[in-house]
């Protein structure tokens, strides 16, 4: 009987530890993507064709710079770093630290709103469809932002009715 339940309680750790472990991919998965789409969106609105769109970070604070909006861009920058440095740390840690992975979930929905605030600017200036879009992105977590931005970087089909 007593086999039996350290079976069960095994199950529901490692249970437990695949789900951290598919969050942290899944999260993984989408800056890069998200790093990939915004460094070509970037480097294909700016005028000059240099690689300031790639560097890190900043590509942010220019997709944020093109849409107006410096402080968002400021704020998005600033709270991606964080996600990144606190996310490697709580998967290398052999313990769940509560306090740390509440400053992560808090900066990473931070950095969801922002980054989807930012894309609603951008799009609505493009089609007339943005709300629509921010919609389907954020019922993919965010996933498809980077590629409707980069999609609809070329559209200019706003309508004023």
């Amino acid at each position: 009987m007593g086999a039996i339940s350290v079976l069960f309680l095994m199950g529901i750790l490692s249970t437990l530890f695949l789900i951290f472990v598919s969050l942290f991919v899944g999260i993984l998965c989408t800056y890069v993507v998200g790093y990939l789409f915004e460094g070509f969106l970037v480097s294909s609105l700016l005028d000059t064709k240099t690689y300031r769109g790639w560097i890190p970070f900043y590509n942010k604070y220019l997709l944020g710079n093109m849409t107006g909006d410096h402080i968002l861009g400021i704020i998005s920058s600033i709270c991606a770093l964080p996600v990144l440095i606190i996310g490697y740390v709580l998967f290398a840690m052999d313990e769940l630290n509560y306090c740390l992975f509440a400053v992560f979930l808090i900066i990473l929905i931070i950095g969801f709103i922002v980054d989807h605030i930012i894309a609603y600017h951008f799009l609505s200036r493009r089609c007339k469809y943005a709300s629509w879009l921010i919609v389907l992105s954020v019922i993919t977590c965010g996933f498809l932002r980077p590629i409707i931005l980069f999609v609809t970087k070329d559209y200019n089909h706003v309508s004023k009715s």
